[in-house]
């Protein structure tokens, strides 16, 4: 049996001890900024970081945990704004709340992309109880329920935002935690070759991330940030059901305008935390309304 130093042994320690504070104080930042609609300002660190934590890097993994929480509990939110009756409705209030203060924050601090951002949110949610309607009075043409196979719109949701890479370490976290999940990232020339194959069929400049199920994700070699996260906002929708919800109701083309509205709507809320540059955020807004000024239905 192989022996290690008692100062290798300590060091290893000490990291994997540094490792679950980040994740930890990661996810409870994430929860408050979600339950003070991003009023609060900073982490949140119940377990105490001392500065050998930061010696051992500790920034980094937190800011990766509140990402992760962040999209686990958006995506329980958007679950739980879809179903019937108080719960769903408490959602759906909470959900507009947030893109209140959004719209407060941006204001207030003379932030014209964050006030933006929250009336592009405001707009889904009016949008989303106009086809709440439709689908009451019989308009939705979709047959399937809650047991019906999940299905992708055309081949998969892409992401069309350009911007700046991902930083490697960023992703290698993101990627493992996916991983452990049971989830995969195919990364290689020949994915580089078919995404930008898919770039001409659909008459983009590029294809920064391709999602076809809420366990695969496409990415480029050197994947751009905005991207990745896009991709991420869409293996939730899979995962929520709610792709093959879509479908169901108004098919292939509509849902994915609906889902692509919705990813941007993230992306632009959620700037601030994920560190989105402005240019990426202008792209993100302007993408939105072109999907917006396509017209059709809403969920």
């Amino acid at each position: 049996m192989a022996r290690y130093p008692g100062a290798t042994v300590a060091g290893v320690a000490r990291g994997a001890l540094t490792s679950a504070k980040a994740a930890v104080n990661g996810v409870a930042t994430a929860a408050v900024e979600t339950a003070t609609l991003g009023f609060h300002d900073g982490p949140v660190r119940l377990w105490g970081v001392d500065e050998e934590d930061l010696a051992y890097g500790y920034e980094q993994p937190e800011g990766a945990g509140t990402v992760l929480g962040q999209f686990a509990i958006g995506a329980g939110i958007g679950r739980l704004a879809t179903m019937p009756g108080r719960l769903g409705k408490a959602a759906l209030m909470f959900d507009a709340q947030s893109n209140g203060a959004q719209v407060g924050h941006g204001l207030r601090d003379g932030d014209p992309l964050q006030a933006a951002g929250g009336l592009a949110g405001m707009g889904g949610l009016l949008a989303g109880a106009k086809g709440a309607l439709r689908a009451r009075k019989g308009l939705s043409p979709g047959s399937g329920g809650r047991n019906a196979p999940v299905r992708a719109p055309g081949r998969g949701l892409a992401s069309t935002i350009g911007g700046q890479p991902i930083d490697a370490a960023a992703l290698a976290r993101m990627r493992a935690a996916f991983e452990r999940s049971g989830g995969t990232i195919l990364q290689g020339a020949d994915i580089d070759e078919y995404l930008l194959w898919r770039a001409r069929q659909m008459g983009a400049s590029n294809v920064g991330g391709l999602t076809d199920n809420a366990k695969q994700i496409l990415l480029p070699t050197n994947p751009l940030r905005s991207a990745v996260f896009e991709e991420f906002i869409h293996t939730a929708q899979y995962r929520t059901g709610k792709v093959s919800r879509l479908i169901d109701q108004f098919g292939n083309d509509e849902a994915e305008r609906l889902l692509e509205i919705e990813a941007a709507e993230k992306l632009i809320r959620n700037r601030g935390s994920w560190r989105l540059p402005n240019d990426e955020v202008r792209a993100a807004i302007n993408r939105l309304r072109r999907l917006r000024a396509r017209g059709g239905s809403s969920p």
